[in-house]
């Protein structure tokens, strides 16, 4: 057999693969994983996948309409809002996240005129276009029982569905993620798959800045296993997007881009050296992975047990380069949160979807090299995670706002944003801070400085502030006092952290000018509890 034919015997069969040894008749005999049976199994298989599908359609849609309001979705919509209108992200407001996601959100909230549900909307899309990607890339590569397998996996995440189905960056990460391991699955155009995945890698990192790890890692993996030159440049030029893209922004508005990608996030870190950091990793931050990342961690760890268990499973990943590329860009999103200065454990969700759906990929591709093939062990090994998943992790109904009232979340916040719009007018601005999913519900702009929720409330000086296009303790008292917004939303946690000298800041400050300015020029005229994760008491103030 010369060597063209053996690629194109490897391209049709869809895997991303060298040329095999002489048992490769073997190896791809009807009871290995990469063959594909006639009979019942891919229509059963197809029945696993549409009925997992439509769960997590249902999960994904009572999520949207009655989940949980977090905090941060209000300002990332906010920066939607602001995109649709032509503005810049860090030239024209503070935004402490890459670029890519008030793009993809804006669309929902020009079409709206400001919408939580609209957000939600949209990033149940995403959910969706993952599962397919997943599920789509997983049957090509390995077969029907591993698609299934994947299916139940993702559709039983229910966690994991809830955090991704948020108006935040991390849909759009995963999204990324799972179509980057995708296409390095996939050798049907070597070269284009390679210039896809590393694409794809840079848009992970333009959502999220901490994917740059991710963009590094697989951009140089893609250009190792490029087949020609014309196959390298294209992976070149994909692999500049993440530059032009930052770089553009950083030209128009150095000081504000640092900010927002690297100086905010420092202020929330806690000095102590190296060695502080070292104790946090494996004191806090480790315990926590294992804590709440259990299911995904048992998989990775018998995924790779199978893959290097004897020369047959590492003869098959030396045969498929894609797959080891795609779990070490993965891995490194993950090393990148990890060992950040700023830690919460759900930085790491983003790359869940990716690792379950590479690890069925390994153990099925590690089952379909021993021979003779055993019986394709996946959906009972999925079935036995699921069922763990479930015992150990309940998950059913996380996310689900249990607040005591009769109103979803999404609709308490919709009770105050309609007296907001009735009192304002289309023009006028808010002072939002906590309540920035209010003014967006409303259709309502924030005063300037006031572009990321609480968090628009820095201890910095006031000439900083100014520039950053952010808030400190004497704007406040300014904006209050010259009557300069047209409404005041406030609250309770907004009077906690008005009692610090910023959001993130351990220094004392002092709530009482501020407090007194708004109570000598505004009044409050409605007040709503239950409001955000928080289940704060949020109040409305206009003008006297």
């Amino acid at each position: 057999m010369t060597e063209r034919s053996t690629v194109a015997d490897d391209t049709s069969r869809g895997a991303l693969s060298a040329p095999a040894g002489p048992d490769r008749a073997d190896r791809m005999s009807p009871g290995s994983w990469r063959h594909t049976p006639r009979g019942r199994t891919p229509l059963v298989a197809g029945l696993v996948v549409a009925l997992s599908g439509i769960g997590l359609l249902v999960n994904g849609t009572v999520l949207a309409f009655r989940g949980l309001l977090v905090d941060d979705e209000g300002w990332y919509l906010q920066a939607a809002r602001a995109v649709a209108q032509g503005q810049l992200p860090y030239r024209d407001f503070a935004f402490t996240q890459g670029p890519l996601s008030p793009y993809v959100f804006a669309p929902g909230q020009a079409l709206s005129g400001g919408s939580l549900l609209a957000g939600r909307l949209t990033a149940l899309v995403l959910v969706l276009l993952l599962f397919a990607v997943a599920v789509g890339s997983v049957w090509r590569a390995v077969g029907p029982p591993a698609a299934a397998a994947v299916g139940i996996l993702l559709a039983a995440d229910t966690g994991t569905t809830w955090a991704l189905s948020m108006a935040k960056t991390y849909g759009i990460a995963a999204l990324c993620l799972v179509a980057m391991s995708a296409c390095l699955l996939d050798a049907r155009h070597r070269d284009r798959s390679m210039a896809g995945a590393t694409l794809l890698a840079g848009l992970a990192a333009l959502d999220r800045f901490s994917a740059v790890t991710t963009w590094v890692v697989v951009g140089l993996g893609c250009l190792f296993l490029a087949r020609s030159t014309r196959g390298r440049v294209l992976v070149a030029l994909a692999g500049l997007v993440p530059v032009v893209g930052y770089g553009g922004l950083y030209l128009l508005a150095p000081t504000e881009t640092r900010f927002g990608l690297w100086g905010y996030h420092q202020l929330t870190v806690e000095s102590g050296g190296l060695r502080a950091l070292d104790g946090e990793l494996f004191v806090t931050r480790l315990p926590d992975v294992v804590a709440t990342y259990t299911i995904p961690l048992v998989l990775a760890c018998v995924a790779v047990a199978a893959a290097v268990s004897t020369a047959d499973t590492r003869s098959m990943l030396r045969r498929r380069p894609g797959l080891v590329v795609a779990a070490a860009g993965t891995a490194a999103f993950m090393a990148g949160n990890f060992a950040a200065g700023e830690w919460h454990s759900d930085y790491l969700l983003p790359a869940v979807p990716a690792t379950m759906m590479l690890s069925v990929v390994a153990v099925g591709l590690a089952s379909a090299s021993a021979a003779p093939a055993p019986p394709s062990p996946t959906l009972p090994v999925a079935a036995v995670l699921v069922g763990a998943m479930l015992v150990l992790l309940p998950g059913w109904g996380i996310g689900v706002d249990t607040f005591p009232s009769e109103r979803t979340a999404l609709q308490r916040a919709s009770d105050l944003a309609a007296p907001l719009e009735a009192v304002t007018g289309p023009d006028d601005t808010v002072l939002a801070l906590h309540g920035a999913a209010v003014a967006v519900e409303a259709g309502r702009e924030t005063v300037e400085g006031d572009s990321l929720g609480q968090f628009s409330y820095v201890d910095t000086p006031t000439e900083n502030a100014r520039r950053l296009d952010v808030l400190n303790a004497e704007l406040l008292v300014a904006l209050v006092r010259d009557a300069e917004p047209a409404a005041v939303l406030l609250s309770d946690w907004d009077r906690e952290l008005l009692d610090r000298r910023g959001t993130v800041s351990t220094e004392p400050g002092d709530a009482g000018p501020f407090l007194a300015a708004l109570e000598a020029n505004d009044v409050e005229v409605a007040v709503q509890s239950g409001f955000s994760q928080t289940g704060s008491e949020l109040s409305l103030y206009v003008r006297r």
